[in-house]
């Protein structure tokens, strides 16, 4: 069923972040990273572009755990016995999130060396 308007789209993505949080660990890692990276980031000054490079790679890495979320919860409800089929869905899901993991530890990284040893 499709939602009537905007703000009720909004209210069920709002609704659906607030569960990842409650049931996702690995959601809340990246955010409680994030929040403790936020310090050193501004204590090191980076320019606005870094800040915002930074962000669209956090958002990407919440976005991918949320959507492997959706997709596992989506395979036990079509086969909650084993099947090697929705493993490899499963799977390949996954590596979606630890690539943005990737791309957001890895530019977290790179912008703290490009400050300190610059």
């Amino acid at each position: 069923m499709k939602n009537k308007d905007f703000f009720t789209s909004i209210r069920c993505a709002l609704r659906g972040a607030w569960r990842a949080v409650r049931t996702e660990r690995n959601f809340v890692i990246y955010l409680l990273l994030a929040l403790l990276s936020t310090p050193l980031n501004i204590w090191l000054d980076l320019t606005g572009v870094q800040v915002i490079i930074l962000f669209v790679c956090l958002c990407g890495a919440l976005s991918a755990e949320s959507i492997n979320t959706a997709v596992e919860k989506l395979c036990d409800l079509i086969s909650p016995e084993y099947s090697e089929s929705i493993r490899f869905i499963k799977d390949v899901a996954a590596s979606g999130v630890m690539w943005w993991g990737v791309a957001y530890f890895g530019v977290e990284f790179i912008m703290i060396g490009m400050k300190l040893f610059a």
